[in-house]
Order: structure tokens, then sequence, then C-alpha cells
């Protein structure tokens, strides 16, 4: 989606690695992030996480890690959507290992008819995480519409750092993991996300 259909707004890009790291995505994602928009974690592959052991998770965190930071140098990933909304603890323990919060969506756009804009326009609240992806032709094609109604409604679009709650996140997600440390990840970044 393009970015400036944003109206100023921000939001989050949950990206997967195999997509990230196509060279066609990669002037995307540095855009996303210049546009101090917030790039998150939606696996390496789309894959069920809990189908996968620790260590399949771990590795689909650390080639994601990794093809971030060649893609956008100093950016720090600090959220976590997993595929499909599966997930359990297990998931959530491995996320933050990585540094990532574990997000989820409260509505879905469902973005597969017309009814696109009235579900979310009609449905949103005060909060609300609204899902949608960039591969489905309404939420694309009435973005700009959708955001134009929930700004005349009284709402402004927030990324998952800006409208989360602080009481809301996973407390053992949010200090600097081991595993960060080991690649010298530092905690501080500047309002784009990059160290």
């Amino acid at each position: 989606m393009p970015t400036k259909m944003l109206g100023g707004g921000k939001t989050t890009f949950f990206v997967m690695g195999d997509w990230l790291e196509r060279s066609v995505n990669r002037e995307i994602a540095n855009r996303i992030v210049d546009e101090g928009h917030v790039l998150g974690c939606h696996g390496f592959h789309h894959d069920p996480f809990t189908t996968l052991s620790r260590e399949e998770m771990s590795e689909q965190f650390a080639k994601f890690t990794r093809v971030a930071g060649e893609v956008v140098p100093g950016y720090k990933v600090r959220f976590f959507r997993p595929p499909y909304g599966d997930r359990n603890q297990e998931v959530r323990e491995e996320a933050a290992k990585w540094g990532m919060q574990t997000a989820m969506w409260s509505m879905s756009s469902g973005g597969h008819d017309y009814t696109t804009y009235t579900r979310v326009v009609r449905g949103v609240d005060k909060g609300t995480i609204v899902l949608s992806h960039s591969t489905r032709y309404y939420d694309v094609n009435q973005a700009a519409k959708i955001v134009t109604g929930l700004v005349e409604a009284g709402y402004s679009l927030e990324s998952m750092d800006t409208g989360l709650d602080p009481n809301d996140y996973w407390k053992n997600a949010t200090a600097l993991s081991p595993i960060q440390r080991e690649n010298l990840m530092p905690e501080v970044a500047d309002a784009k996300g990059r160290i």
C-alpha cells in the first residue's frame, strides 16, 4: 500500500523475511521506516508458528533479523505478528528472546469485498487494531477512503509503538534480549527506529 494513502497517519507493516529479502521490496521497506512507520516481523516464511519447534522458530527469527539488518541497517524490529494469528506461550517466549513484542489485531478489515470500507469505519472503537493486507484488493483500493472516514470520525492512525498502551506490553519482551546483546543491537533507537 502506498504510504501516502495514510494521510499523515502511521501504521505497522508486518512483512515476511522472504518478502523482505527480495531486491524489489528493499526500497519499500526503507520507505516504510523513513516515513516513520513501523516495520514488523511476520516470520521468515508464512508458517503457523505453533507447529514449529523452538529451534525452527528461532531460525526464522534469526533469518528475519539478519535480513532486516541488511535491508534497513540499524533498524531494531520490535514487533511480531504470527502468521494466521497462530500463537501460544512458547511462540511469545521465543519472540521475546529476539526482543519482539507479539502483537495481534482486534478486528479484521475483511478486504475481500466492497463492504471493507463500511466494516472498518463502522466497526472500530478507541484502541482498535485493524488487520489489513496489502495483497487484498479492497484493503488497497479502499485505503484512502477508509483513512478519510476514520479521520472524519475523530480517529487517528497509530503504529504499534505509538498506539499501544505501555501497560499492555508483555514485560518479558521489553528488555534487550541476550541474542540482541550478542548481535550488538543497542537498545536505544531514534524516532524512525534506527540505531
